[in-house]
């Protein structure tokens, strides 16, 4: 069994960190994640069969350049966190005064 948890460090800048554990939380090792930003949740994908045991790692807004607007970072991992790819970005966020009108 592999646990996965997230958190944010607060030395220098705040940042996105990963540990995991493949001996139930006795041992804890610490997973690359390719950059620097806060507030992770994690997601482990339980249902579909191609992906199951997937682990997502969705981070605070980043700067989307191609868009110039702010979107959600998320990472994927198929080794249990061990590694995680490079981030993609979700759909682009609406702000408060397009959807309030």
């Amino acid at each position: 069994m592999v646990a996965v948890v997230a958190g944010i460090g607060l030395a220098r800048r705040q940042f996105a960190f990963v540990y995991r554990s493949i001996d139930g939380g006795r041992n804890m090792e610490r997973s690359s994640v390719p950059c620097r930003s806060d507030r992770p949740f994690l997601n482990i994908d339980t249902v579909s069969q191609k992906f199951r045991r997937r682990v997502y790692l969705q981070v605070a807004p980043q700067f989307d350049a191609k868009t110039s607007t702010n979107a959600m970072a998320v990472f994927h991992s198929g080794d249990g966190g061990a590694t995680f790819s490079p981030f993609v970005f979700t759909p682009i966020f609406l702000s408060r005064r397009t959807w309030e009108g």
